[in-house]
């Protein structure tokens, strides 16, 4: 349902064969076919994400906890985990939504803004600019206005390095 050209067939192949297979056992597989590191690496996450698929099955998870988890796995990994669920699972819509929408969600503000509304730069400009991006994912906020109106609202109620959940 997106885009994967980016994907080689031969390693879809590897990964759809290691779905159902421990991830430790994925690894000693890979050592003992001397297979590189990278490519364990994302067969182990198409496996661990396959074996604790259920951790998206829960309707009440924020799209930004979902987002945060899957931002760390290989596209790959979430293509695979993707085709082996049944027709419309839940965790197959939180998937496909993350795959089409939530990982390319950024806030319209940038460090240059924040730079002339007067934070210094640093890793803060980090924390903020999440922060927002988790706003735009959780529906938050809709548009630039509602942004800069959240932004505020971070800052006087002194929220800016917390979680906002």
């Amino acid at each position: 349902p997106w885009d994967s050209t980016e994907q080689d067939i031969t390693r879809l192949y590897w990964h759809m064969m290691m779905v159902g297979i421990p991830p430790e056992s994925v690894e000693e597989i890979c050592n003992h076919l001397g297979l590189g590191h990278g490519l364990m690496r994302s067969m182990t996450a198409t496996t661990t994400l396959v074996e604790n698929i259920e951790n998206f099955a829960d309707p009440t998870l924020k799209p930004s906890e979902a987002t945060q988890y899957l931002e760390k796995i290989p596209s790959i990994a979430l293509d695979i985990a993707w085709l082996t669920l049944d027709e419309q699972t839940y965790a197959q819509q939180v998937i496909e939504r993350y795959m089409t929408k939530w990982r390319n969600q950024r806030a319209t503000i940038n460090g240059n803004d924040l730079n002339k509304m007067g934070f210094e730069p640093g890793p803060q400009y980090k924390v903020i600019l999440e922060q927002l991006r988790y706003a735009w994912i959780d529906n938050k906020i809709n548009n630039a206005q509602e942004e800069l109106n959240y932004l505020h609202q971070l800052i006087t109620q002194g929220n800016l390095y917390n979680d906002q959940s």
